[in-house]
């Protein structure tokens, strides 16, 4: 393989500069379970997790439900630094009001409202991406706030699913998947849940391109990277997790415009990697 530079350059620019959050759809109403409550002017913590409820367009939420008066002006933020935080408003029977994806300044949401009138109101804490988890703040206040425009929220960007400690991964890198503008070559975004402390191994292999790893938390906090760990082209990444914040795995090509088939798997457990790696094969 001919030597090259590893995208170190990759640390924090890169995944900013791939691609914008995409517009989230409309989505349906969801039942009227799975709901929490919360009052104006409280503040909840609260975790977007794999068993958590889905909208239609695969993403997770958490329902919250207050009593709401009339004419109040009343105010939801959500934050997080695992996921694109979305908020959505409806009436005690689920009609939707309103929403907002990145008002918050960066990935976060902000919604300003008046009520139009006395009764039950619901807020739900979503994400903007398919299987996006992890912490959140919710906080509901009464007045208006300054909303930023709804920007284009860098970094966390289109998700591929969910990927378990134990689970295989058969898919392919397109031509329609998002590049990283550095070095053009096409990845795929996949959210790894983990636990503190238990530590797995993440193989990707592929007889289509040269294999390509990188782990991040969040919008993009490089973690790892690996080319040929994991014997030949394939690449390998074993890490122990520091705290229980889910973690992305970015399938990449180590050379530009490359795609095929591949094979992403996530194992319990530590492994030994090839530290010299050296992919022979031309791709």
């Amino acid at each position: 393989m001919t030597p090259r530079v590893l995208r170190t350059a990759l640390a924090l620019v890169p995944l900013v500069l791939t691609t914008a959050c995409p517009q989230a759809p409309p989505r349906a109403t969801p039942p009227p379970a799975n709901r929490s409550g919360i009052t104006v002017g409280q503040t909840a913590a609260g975790t977007l997790t794999p068993d958590a409820p889905t909208f239609a367009d695969g993403s997770y939420y958490r329902a919250y439900s207050f009593p709401g008066r009339g004419g109040d002006t009343i105010t939801a933020d959500v934050e997080s630094v695992d996921f694109d935080a979305n908020v959505i408003l409806t009436d005690g029977h689920g009609n939707r009001l309103s929403g907002n994806d990145d008002s918050g300044g960066d990935c976060d949401a902000r919604l300003t409202y008046v009520l139009p009138h006395d009764g039950p109101y619901r807020i739900y804490v979503n994400s903007s991406a398919t299987a996006e988890i992890g912490p959140y703040r919710l906080a509901l206040r009464r007045g208006g706030s300054v909303a930023l425009p709804d920007s284009t929220c860098h970094g966390f960007g289109r998700v591929k699913g969910l990927v378990r400690v134990g689970q295989t991964i058969e898919d392919t890198l397109t031509n329609d998947d998002p590049i990283f503008s550095g070095d053009s070559s096409h990845f795929q975004r996949w959210v790894l849940p983990v636990t503190r402390g238990q530590a797995f191994t993440v193989d990707l292999t592929s007889q289509a391109f040269d294999a390509y790893l990188i782990l991040t938390h969040g919008p993009g906090d490089k973690i790892l990277e690996n080319d040929d760990g994991g014997n030949g082209c394939n690449a390998r990444i074993v890490y122990t997790p520091l705290d229980d914040r889910p973690l992305r795995i970015l399938v990449n090509t180590a050379q530009k415009h490359e795609t095929g088939p591949y094979v992403l798997r996530v194992s319990p457990g530590l492994t030994i990697t090839d530290v010299k790696g050296q992919c022979l094969s031309g791709n």
